[in-house]
C-alpha cells in the first residue's frame, strides 16, 4: 500500500490516491487519527497498526508514504468539540511524529520536531542551505510593509525556472545545471522532495525559494514520486 498524508480536501492528493490504484494507494486524513483501531508502541513501528481511509492496515503492508501537509490543524477538527480542538491538533502531530518516524519504508519527507513533511525553515534558512549548496543567493531584505507591484522592475525583468528533486530525478527545467544546484540543496536540507525556484536572469542561476510541498498534478510528477515510493527511483 502506498499511503499519502493530507487533508481530504486536498484535490491533487485525492488525485494521487487514483492515479496510484494499482499500488493500493489511499488517504490518511485528520479524521483517521481520531478514528479507533489504531495500534501503536514506541520502538515497535513495525507491529503497529494504522487507521488509512477508515479501514485498519497493518504497517507491515505500507510499502511508502507521501506527507502533504505540514501539521494538523485545529481548524480541521470539526468532528473534535470546539474546547478540545487545539489539545487535540497538539496531540494528533506528536502522535505522527512518532509514528511516522519509526516506519522504516521510502517516505517523502521524513517529518522532523516543526513538520510533518521535512524542515520547514524560513526564508533566511533556505538561503544559508542555498549557499552551502553552491548556489548564487541574492540579499534578503524586511521590512513590516512590503508592496510589490507589477511595474517594480527587479520583478518584472527576472526570469524564473523550476526545479523539482524527488529522490535522484527532477522534473521541470530541463537544464542540467539547475537541477545539480536542486539536488545538491535537497541533499543539505536532508530532503529527497522539493521544489526549488531560480532566477535565470543573470549569468549564473540565483536561488529564490524552496518548497516542501511542490506541484505533483503533472503526471511525470506524480509518477516519478510513485516509482520512488516503490523503489523505482534509479532514473536521473
Amino acid at each position: 500500500m502506498l499511503v499519502v498524508v493530507a487533508s481530504r480536501h486536498d484535490s491533487v492528493a485525492q488525485d494521487l490516491v487514483r492515479r496510484w490504484a494499482p499500488f493500493d494507494a489511499a488517504l490518511l486524513s485528520c479524521e483517521d487519527v481520531s478514528t479507533p483501531g489504531w495500534r501503536f508502541r514506541p520502538g515497535d513501528c513495525l507491529d503497529s497498526v494504522a487507521v488509512i481511509s477508515g479501514q485498519r492496515v497493518p504497517a507491515r503492508q505500507i510499502r511508502g508514504i507521501l506527507t502533504r501537509r505540514p501539521s494538523i490543524l485545529q481548524e480541521e477538527l470539526w468532528h473534535i468539540a470546539d474546547s478540545d480542538r487545539a489539545y487535540v491538533a497538539a496531540e494528533m502531530n506528536a502522535f505522527l511524529l512518532a509514528w511516522l518516524s519509526g516506519l522504516s519504508c521510502p517516505t517523502l519527507n521524513r517529518p522532523t520536531s516543526l513538520c510533518l513533511s521535512g524542515p520547514n525553515w524560513r526564508p533566511e534558512q533556505w538561503l544559508q542551505a542555498a549557499h552551502l549548496a553552491g548556489i548564487t543567493i541574492q540579499p534578503l531584505h524586511r521590512s513590516v510593509a512590503i508592496t510589490l507591484s507589477p511595474e517594480n522592475p527587479i520583478a518584472e525583468h527576472q526570469r524564473i525556472a523550476e526545479v523539482t528533486v524527488i529522490g535522484k530525478r527532477c522534473c521541470g527545467a530541463a537544464n542540467k545545471k539547475l537541477r545539480q544546484l536542486a539536488r545538491r540543496l535537497a541533499q543539505v536540507a536532508g530532503v529527497g522532495l522539493l521544489g526549488v525556484r531560480f532566477n535565470i536572469s543573470g549569468t549564473h542561476p540565483c536561488f529564490l525559494a524552496a518548497n516542501l510541498w511542490p506541484d505533483l498534478s503533472v503526471p511525470h510528477a506524480a509518477d516519478a514520486v510513485c516509482d520512488y515510493l516503490v523503489g523505482r527511483a534509479d532514473g536521473s
